[in-house]
């Protein structure tokens, strides 16, 4: 699956910051297992959506080399990756096919 670190890296955060949040503000009200459980469920639905959107919006604007390695992208530079494709394929310019 693609982009699986960032779906992670978003839920642990969403997952600590909403878990904290749910003991601070809901105060006496709340026990910890049910932050606990309530954090785990919208941590759950959050990561879920998350993800999805993320690999639609990164393949739409085509951030990551997974959906054009050949090709010039915003993100995900590997300098040393880029010149070892052009010293292996010195004729072809960079974004078309050989």
């Amino acid at each position: 699956m693609p982009f699986l670190g960032a779906s992670i890296i978003a839920g642990l955060l969403f997952f600590i910051l909403n878990f904290l949040s749910s003991l601070l503000l809901d105060g006496p009200n709340q026990t910890t297992f049910g932050a606990l459980l309530e954090a785990l469920i919208k941590t759950a639905v959050f990561s879920t959506l998350f993800h999805y959107l993320h690999n639609w919006v990164a393949k739409l604007f085509g951030w990551y080399r997974l959906d054009n390695p050949e090709a010039k992208h915003r993100f995900d530079k590997t300098p040393a990756l880029d010149q070892a494709r052009e010293t292996a394929m010195p004729a072809a310019p960079r974004g078309e096919e050989v």
